[in-house]
């Protein structure tokens, strides 16, 4: 920021975190210029719809492409704006910021004690099974592999499986067939002991799980590395690798996180809002830059948003350390599976916003490890849609 503060000596910025603070992302960044506030907000991708039904959000777009000498949009990973202009005619309402996606963490001394090899660089659910049958049952507690999230799990299985999110004729992916025998392949992985969700709100049963060497792999977002690793360095090796495929010719791992956005306030009309507008916008060029998004991902194990960080020389120099450093090891996976990088569809189902539809998807994955049976499950998720109310900010 101290070069915007130089180009701009009317501009102070601070930084407040919100009170949820589970998350790493969740603040505000107070920027004043000539003591008027300006609204830049770091948010969930899943959140920018319903921001954007109530008109609170400013496109970006009048910015980024009158802006070439400064930014070229294409440096960024194309499933990250992709993911930010699924929304009104399709304008980028946000710019990529701190993005997270899947990665499997496993014990290097079990596999190495039962002599068994270390896992491929692409990993299937079949690979787990197969490793898992010649593991020493007696010293697995929770299961074989933890999965910290298990709404990702279930959207990128779709993908991965070539499921359509949502169909031509407007039935949603809770009636293919092929979900249906999806959750049944979990189920049965869960009932043999194989499979561990973490559906617990704070996510820490199976960081725990893994931390403690209750369980022999892990599945996490990337940016909870940190809370994923053992307490103490010599507790057990941990290596890392790709997120678990359904098969390694339709490879596909969700991508979320956080952008930054600029709010706008119709009831505060300012005197200024033309400056205002552009000073926002700078400050969100500017957290998102080569530098500062290669930063953020040593320190954080968030994906780097721009495709140049991968050629920055002291991200190159990082990425080398990765055999002995863990966050290296998560940058050079998330810049081996780039490719794979799919968004979670936004859409409504019905009167029922994606937010809501999210929230049941992960209810539909907590009554799997609550020993429902599948067909109950579809049952209640499907009553839950239909009486869900018209969410406030649908007009």
């Amino acid at each position: 920021m101290d070069d915007l503060t130089r180009k701009h000596d009317n501009i102070v910025f601070s930084q407040q975190r919100f009170d949820d603070d589970h998350s790493l992302f969740e603040h505000k960044v107070h920027a004043y210029m000539d003591d008027e506030q300006l609204n830049i907000v770091i948010l969930p991708t899943h959140e920018l719809n319903e921001l954007n039904l109530g008109r609170m959000l400013t496109p970006l777009d009048g910015y980024a492409f009158h802006d070439t000498m400064e930014l070229d949009i294409n440096d960024f990973n194309a499933s990250f704006i992709a993911s930010n202009r699924q929304y009104t005619n399709s304008q980028l309402l946000s710019g990529p910021f701190a993005k997270t996606a899947d990665i499997t963490l496993y014990d290097q001394d079990r596999f190495e004690n039962n002599d068994v090899p270390s896992p491929d660089e692409k990993l299937t659910w079949q690979d787990i099974k197969t490793y898992d049958s010649h593991m020493d049952a007696q010293t697995i507690d929770k299961g074989f592999i933890s999965v910290n999230d298990s709404v990702s799990l279930f959207i990128s299985g779709l993908k991965q499986r070539n499921i359509p999110y949502i169909t031509d004729t407007g039935d949603a992916f809770f009636n293919a067939p092929e979900t249906r025998t999806m959750l049944k392949d979990y189920k049965a992985m869960m009932e043999k002991g194989t499979l561990m969700f973490d559906t617990s709100p704070s996510n820490t049963e199976a960081q725990s799980a893994f931390a403690s060497g209750q369980t022999v792999l892990t599945q996490i977002p990337s940016h909870t590395l940190t809370s994923n690793l053992p307490d103490n360095d010599d507790a057990f090796n941990v290596g890392v690798r790709p997120a678990i495929q359904h098969s390694i010719s339709n490879p596909s791992v969700m991508h979320q996180g956080y952008n930054l956005a600029i709010l706008q306030n119709p009831y505060r009309p300012s005197n200024n809002q033309d400056a205002e507008l552009r000073v926002s916008w700078e400050i969100v060029k500017t957290l998102t830059s080569t530098e500062n998004t290669s930063m953020l991902s040593k320190q954080t194990g968030t994906i780097p948003v721009r495709q140049s960080a991968y050629g920055h020389a002291d991200y190159r120099t990082f990425l080398e350390t990765k055999d002995h450093d863990p966050y290296a090891a998560v940058g050079a996976i998330h810049q081996s599976q780039r490719e794979w990088f799919t968004h979670e569809e936004t859409y409504r189902i019905g009167s029922t916003p994606s937010l809501v539809v999210r929230k049941e998807i992960g209810e539909l994955m907590q009554r799997l490890e609550d020993d429902a049976p599948v067909k109950s499950t579809y049952e209640t998720l499907i009553e839950a849609w239909k009486n869900e109310p018209v969410h406030p900010l649908i007009p």
